[in-house]
């Protein structure tokens, strides 16, 4: 940097003529990390907030299959296989939790076999 804030770049190989280099500059409303678009209090940004929330642990509750999160094979069709008989209990564990009227055992195989013995 100069003395009066101008910026020169030092480079041996520069990629543009210019003395101060490339620049790149990041807009408010481009910046979706720090401006959202939504405001954070909202009711759209709430709503939002817990189905986002929901998705991402029923995906980590997938993921805790010991199947899938550590598998003993490398073989494709037998970590497919792995993978749907994963989804398919998953699928009846929401299905039979629904029936007796219980979604917060959605999630949980263990809580539910408790709760039926």
């Amino acid at each position: 940097a100069h003395k009066k804030g101008k910026c020169y770049h030092t480079c041996e190989n520069p990629y543009t003529i210019s003395k101060a280099g490339r620049m790149h500059y990041v807009y408010p409303d481009k910046d979706f990390r720090l401006y959202p678009g939504v405001q954070r209090t909202s009711d759209e940004w709430i709503s939002t907030y817990k189905l986002r929330t929901t998705i991402e642990r029923t995906l980590a509750s997938l993921n805790k299959n010991s199947a899938i999160a550590f598998p003993r094979t490398l073989n494709s069709s037998s970590m497919r296989a792995d993978l749907f008989l994963t989804a398919i209990t998953k699928l009846i564990n929401v299905i039979v939790a629904n029936a007796i009227n219980k979604p917060q055992y959605f999630r949980s195989i263990r809580k539910l076999y408790k709760l039926a013995s």
